[in-house]
């Protein structure tokens, strides 16, 4: 930037990082998530022909990452280019019309980006009637009790990879016992894959109130009519106990539920 354009500029990038108050402070003396911010704001204003950013969205509170976000759409839609590396799913198919999956350093899919984010999801595990949770080590907890792997039922107790709008169907939670709890609360949550959920149960809630578990097991949650629209879910699983029912384990992305459209009022075929 030239120093005209450095000094009209100066400002708006200021304001939009919100270090204000720090502005005359040594940068070296800033926080990482102040650092990332300053750097954003300036990068952004550059008006570069490609814009590359690198999980900046890890750090900042979820208003400073919307306004990154608009930032970024804004950028796109002045007919630049604007290129995101993140594992937040949620963000690459908010922002992205197309996607590029790694792994290991190599490309391994190029294409539309719900396409890729299916194949993420189909590499991670979580795709199919079934997934192993045993070897997951993204999730949080304490660890008294842990998932070992979810699956899903038609209602006729068959394993089934997707099911049909308004039908039901049965959710296998199995886990293992490492340490006795009492009164434990399981939480199943569906969710859109930009994180929106739109479901959510727990035991305590219907008023389930379970023994103290002291060995391994399984649950069953049986769904019988889903209100949920054709398209791809992601299904999160919890164990705790009250107030606190993620505290044991908890499995964010568990498995992908793909739910067909259908004909749920009866008003004609599904186009």
């Amino acid at each position: 930037m030239r120093r005209a354009e450095i000094v009209r500029r100066f400002d708006e990038i200021v304001a939009f990082a919100e270090v204000d108050e720090f502005i005359d402070t040594p940068v070296k003396h800033y926080s990482s998530g102040m650092y990332v911010r300053l750097a954003f704001a300036v990068a952004a204003h550059l008006e570069p022909e490609i814009l590359l950013v690198d999980e900046v969205l890890a750090v900042g509170d979820a208003t400073f990452q919307k306004k990154c976000l608009r930032k970024m759409s804004d950028v796109a839609s002045e007919g630049r280019t604007v290129v995101v590396v993140s594992h937040s799913l949620p963000i690459v198919e908010s922002l992205c019309r197309s996607a590029l999956l790694l792994e290991r350093g190599r490309i391994v899919e190029i294409g539309g980006t719900r396409d890729v984010v299916r194949k993420y999801l189909l590499s991670s595990g979580v795709s199919g009637h079934k997934a192993d949770l045993a070897a997951t080590t993204d999730r949080g907890g304490s660890g008294e009790i842990r998932f070992s792997e979810i699956e899903i039922r038609g209602m006729d107790g068959s394993p089934v990879s997707s099911v049909r709008s308004g039908e039901g169907f049965t959710l296998v939670l199995r886990y293992r016992c490492r340490r006795p709890v009492r009164r434990p609360v399981f939480t199943v949550s569906i969710h859109t894959p930009t994180g929106v959920r739109v479901f959510s149960v727990q035991t305590s809630e219907v008023n389930l109130e379970l023994a103290e578990i002291t060995r391994d097991g399984s649950i069953e949650l049986e769904l019988r009519r889903v209100n949920l629209m054709q398209g791809n879910y992601l299904v999160h699983v919890g164990v705790g106990e009250e107030p606190s029912p993620w505290c044991y384990d908890h499995a964010p992305d568990a498995l992908e539920l793909n739910v067909e459209g259908a004909d749920v009022y009866g008003s004609g075929p599904v186009r």
